[in-house]
């Protein structure tokens, strides 16, 4: 009797995984009409999934208060958008600067208009949105770190530090002081720049670093009395590839 051995080796081919980055894929922007209604929108385009779509809102308090504690909704009419873990961000001195900040993973539609909503003691002044691609996995909320003056300081705004996660995440930030905000600088890449308004501007870095960010943001009034956001957003969830498996016939 012959025996006959065979041995088949079976490779399973995946298309190697998409590196984890973040891409700028949009920006839009929008300010409120004279007369201070307590809504400001912006239409925006959106990359297909995944993605990552992050808003900012910023205005002020009708009369200012230590013990006041603002609200600001962010929805695109079907959906309202999740707030970071430390906004909205207010000042009860001098002209009451408020922030707000939130974001929405992987947004379905293509284009939506995004409106953010102030309480009725509030009034908005613009609001600033940019979508991002995603690549390598999808995003996830990592953190995000706030800073409030009570007095004039001066600037450049270099507060709050943020320490994410990990390298490569996608770091944002914006601000409100009762001057405006004329630029930024290296690391940071200036996305939203309003001429109109107080001269708000929001910035990123598409890959932080490991350690502490500080944002970086000049004032046009200096020293000045301010609120200021950053916040991190990370990529998860990357695709492994299936290892090659042996069969073996006998």
């Amino acid at each position: 009797m012959r025996w006959t051995f065979a041995c088949i080796i079976v490779a399973i081919l995946v298309p190697a995984a998409a590196r984890a980055q973040f891409t700028e894929s949009a920006i839009a922007s929008g300010t409120v009409p004279s007369g201070q209604t307590l809504a400001t929108s912006t239409a925006l385009t959106v990359p297909a999934a995944p993605n990552l779509v992050v808003v900012s809102a910023i205005g002020s308090a009708t009369t200012c208060s230590t013990g006041y504690s603002p609200t600001v909704s962010i929805s695109n009419g079907t959906h309202t958008y999740l707030p970071t873990a430390h906004s909205p961000v207010y000042s009860g001195f001098n002209n009451c600067p408020l922030v707000a900040t939130a974001y929405y993973i992987n947004e379905s539609a293509a284009s939506e208009t995004l409106t953010a909503t102030f309480d009725s003691t509030s009034h908005p002044y613009v609001i600033m949105a940019t979508s991002y691609s995603v690549s390598g996995g999808n995003a996830a909320y990592d953190l995000d770190e706030s800073n409030v003056t009570t007095t004039n300081t001066a600037t450049p705004i270099i507060v709050p530090s943020i320490t994410p996660s990990g390298a490569g995440e996608l770091l944002y930030g914006t601000a409100n002081p009762y001057g405006g905000l004329t630029a930024s600088g290296s690391p940071w890449t200036v996305g939203n720049n309003l001429s109109s308004g107080q001269g708000e501007i929001d910035i990123y870095q598409l890959s932080g670093p490991s350690g502490a960010s500080t944002p970086l943001f000049y004032d046009s009034n200096n020293p000045d009395t301010w609120v200021s956001i950053v916040a991190a957003w990370k990529i998860v969830s990357a695709a492994v590839p299936i290892a090659p498996r042996r069969i073996l016939e006998y």
